[in-house]
């Protein structure tokens, strides 16, 4: 494909002849005697222009001999920013000026096109622009357009390039990734997990040791101790191999915006993390996805496998249809035999109690259930803002009685017997993972 249209200079050109034709006509007006051979050389001029720019065009109407490629990462996070490289392979005998811009999807923010490069004889070149994905799901880069001048430099040429790159914008999976480092280094307290050390007061036997001062006498093996004629404690360990299976509204609760990203994103982000926590403990995660668009990955095990959740719900999107939480409940009770923690996230509102206390009923029969609430930092902000005018009153008031009326709904459901967690979608990450690591430390699973 080419497209192609007057440069600077010609237009300029084009410009002065016109100006100059205007003023020999105004000249003619006034005194029909004088220069009268200015307009045969006008028309000889422009005649001259048409054609040098009608033989350039036609000289430059062949594409140039360009190989061009793209570069970035296949698997990229939401809101990081990386930087692609576009590579041009030629073989063109002159020094050559082209602007290029490459046709990034539109779920991507762009900085740093068009990209000016030279091309010399005998070398490749390449430039560098940086992208931000702001939407999750495959994403397919197909051309690269190209603008070049014409040998006499008369046109502006344009030509576009098929090269097809395709990727993934998943959750942002930065947090993993910083979480694997650092576990690795047992820093994990950056993130705002808190790791308790406790000696042998597990669910399952791990290893026999001395005796240390502070043991319990009930965790001394006192066959060991006879044998080594010396104290030995058993140790235990947090029971492995437990089931936690993720349920996750995707309806349209979910779509509100709360900064950079809906409460869906900041689910998917925190739940993601959540499951790397739980495989790394030895446990079996599973999850579900509710609403209009039903999803199912069933346990899993080993932080190998984690890739499975991700290429399942990466592009998933809340939908606008209200939330079924008694047909997800029942849906669940079907697929999950095991006895299970189930963390169900939603945003949930006064109309919704009493469904969800009948869920939460029918889940609780089997399983050990988590409710995590997300709150609205928007409504949170304003209920903590001076009221200064009238307006200001009126919001804080609407705000005030919203939480009123969510907080009954929080008292309702922990009447109930289900675990609560109602936080900000920003305070989520850290504090479900301590929730879950609290849970599993209790014995309640």
């Amino acid at each position: 494909m080419r497209q192609f249209k007057p440069s600077q200079p010609l237009l300029y050109i084009l410009v002065l002849f016109t100006g100059l034709g205007l003023v020999q006509a105004f000249i003619q007006q006034l005194w029909p005697n004088v220069l009268p051979w200015l307009a045969q050389l006008l028309l000889a001029g422009l005649l001259i222009i048409g054609l040098l720019a009608l033989a350039d065009l036609i000289l430059s109407t062949q594409a140039p001999s360009l190989t061009i490629t793209r570069q970035l990462p296949h698997n990229l996070a939401l809101s990081n920013s990386v930087q692609v490289a576009v590579q041009v392979h030629h073989q063109l005998p002159l020094r050559q000026q082209i602007e290029l811009y490459d046709h990034a999807p539109n779920q991507f923010n762009v900085k740093g096109l068009p990209l000016a490069l030279e091309l010399q004889p005998g070398k490749f070149s390449i430039g560098h622009y940086e992208v931000t994905p702001h939407q999750r799901g495959p994403a397919l880069f197909t051309q690269v357009e190209v603008r070049v001048r014409s040998q006499l430099g008369l046109w502006a040429m344009q030509f576009i390039y098929p090269v097809t790159t395709e990727v993934k914008v998943y959750p942002n999976f930065a947090t993993v990734t910083g979480y694997n480092l650092l576990a690795n280094s047992h820093h994990t307290s950056q993130l705002g997990i808190r790791k308790q050390q406790r000696r042998g007061e597990g669910m399952d036997f791990h290893q026999l040791r001395e005796y240390r001062p502070g043991d319990p006498l009930r965790q001394v093996d006192w066959k060991a101790t006879a044998r080594r004629m010396s104290l030995i404690s058993k140790e235990y360990q947090d029971e492995r191999d437990q089931q936690i299976l993720i349920l996750l509204d995707s309806g349209k609760r979910m779509r509100i915006q709360d900064g950079q990203l809906t409460h869906f994103d900041h689910a998917l982000n925190s739940l993601l993390l959540l499951a790397l926590v739980a495989l790394k403990q030895g446990d079996v995660v599973g999850m579900m996805s509710f609403g209009q668009n039903n999803r199912w990955v069933p346990g899993i095990k080993g932080t190998g496998n984690i890739n499975m959740l991700l290429n399942n719900f990466y592009d998933l999107y809340p939908d606008v249809q209200p939330t079924d939480y008694i047909a997800a409940a029942e849906d669940l009770m079907t697929r999950q035999r095991k006895r299970a923690l189930v963390v169900l996230v939603t945003n949930l509102r006064d109309e919704d109690t009493e469904d969800l206390i009948a869920a939460i009923k029918l889940l609780r029969r089997k399983h050990l259930v988590l409710l995590v609430n997300l709150q609205e930092t928007a409504i949170q902000q304003v209920s903590h803002q001076p009221i200064s005018d009238f307006p200001a009153a009126l919001r804080y008031l609407g705000a005030f009685q919203y939480l009123t009326e969510r907080n009954a709904t929080v008292d309702k459901l922990v009447a109930e017997g289900a675990l609560i967690l109602d936080c900000t979608p920003q305070e989520m990450m850290a504090r479900l993972v301590n929730r879950y690591l609290d849970i599993k430390r209790s014995g309640r699973l």
